[in-house]
């Protein structure tokens, strides 16, 4: 797993909760309180999901809440750091097709070759009558984390619009698969 969901949990932990919440989740986790995930390099999954579950168990909410937290927080803190990535996609459909390109970026300076494959081999994208059609395969099964995601780009858009979760890992499917529908073009861009 690229330290970047990670990198991104705990700075959401220090907004929401300070570090003293952070540091406990970390050493709940059996990690030295002062630990850092750089974003371009690999971790353990089973690492990140101990985080997962220690965050939303100390915040006291469920993982589709902290998901959503999530979502809010990530993509408020990509457009500070990575404006580039917006400013190349005037919609959200052009936004979530270069998701994609966007993760196999981030994965492109894992040295193992193995963990660069599965973060290729994540997301496969193709179109059904103007919607998307998502096959995402997580080994930590984070399709929640992947449908608050969508939902959000679609509110940051201001582009009406439904993700929908046909199959899922969680109930025995090879992958999970999401149709993303644009129910209106308003035309709103990201950047304005």
């Amino acid at each position: 797993m690229i330290g970047l969901i990670q990198h991104t949990l705990l700075v959401l932990l220090e907004k929401e909760g300070g570090t003293p919440l952070k540091r406990r989740i970390l050493t709940d986790c059996g990690l030295a309180p002062e630990t850092y995930f750089p974003i371009h390099q690999d971790f353990p999954d089973t690492q990140c999901s101990a985080l997962i579950t220690a965050t939303a168990m100390n915040m006291g909410i469920d993982e589709r809440t902290l998901w959503g937290l999530y979502a809010d927080h990530f993509l408020a803190e990509a457009r500070e750091i990575f404006p580039r990535f917006f400013e190349l996609a005037p919609s959200a459909r052009d936004f979530l097709l270069r998701q994609p390109t966007i993760h196999c970026a981030f994965g492109a300076g894992l040295r193992d070759p193995e963990a660069r494959e599965q973060v290729r081999d994540k997301f496969q994208i193709t179109e059904d009558g103007g919607d998307l059609i998502v096959r995402y395969r997580s080994h930590l099964q984070l399709c929640q984390l992947y449908g608050a995601l969508a939902e959000r780009v679609l509110r940051l858009y201001e582009e009406p619009g439904s993700v929908e979760e046909l199959q899922c890992r969680h109930q025995g499917h090879d992958a999970c698969t999401f149709r993303i529908s644009f129910h209106k073009d308003t035309g709103k861009a990201a950047t304005q």
